[in-house]
């Protein structure tokens, strides 16, 4: 999260009309979060815990989800899934498990982890393609809906199961 926050000065100076919401759970990064959002009350906005069945409303007002993901965890990016699942374009960083789901110009758009210039210059380029945007969204969403449905997931683990135990 710090490269997007190190970014913000960045993307409000190259796209005026930019408002930014940013969200997550409490931690380190609140702070500079929150000083961001009292250096640009108008365009910068922050949101620290939002509740679980909240989220869909955040996706929904969203153009981008921007997830910027920096540890090279096994699942990579809840956020990233979540917003592909609402339709949203993401831009998320090459790392972990997040190319495995976010397909990079086809549901999004992958960038290296704590690179600035690369975010900015991703985010500033899909805000300015309307059609790509909406393209992305509805191919994150079909994606999210292959790869993340209970009943083929179920089925997948169900077949492990039986493979490992012997069964047929």
């Amino acid at each position: 999260m710090q490269v997007l926050l190190d970014g913000i000065p960045l993307l409000l100076a190259r796209s005026p009309s930019i408002h930014m919401l940013i969200a997550g759970g409490a931690g380190e990064l609140t702070d500079a979060a929150t000083a961001a959002s009292s250096r640009w009350p108008t365009r910068v906005a922050v949101a620290v815990d939002v509740p679980e069945d909240a989220l869909a409303r955040y996706y929904a007002a969203a153009t981008i989800v921007v997830a910027p993901t920096i540890g090279a965890r096994a699942c990579g990016s809840l956020a990233s899934a979540e917003a592909m699942a609402a339709g949203k374009p993401v831009i998320a960083t090459r790392v972990g498990g997040i190319p495995e789901y976010v397909s990079d110009g086809v549901t999004g758009l992958l960038v290296p982890p704590d690179d600035v210039d690369a975010l900015v210059e991703a985010t500033i380029g899909l805000l300015a393609d309307r059609a790509r945007l909406a393209e992305f969204g509805r191919r994150g969403c079909e994606r999210a809906a292959a790869l993340f449905d209970g009943d083929r997931t179920n089925g997948a683990l169900e077949s492990l199961f039986r493979e490992v135990a012997g069964i047929r």
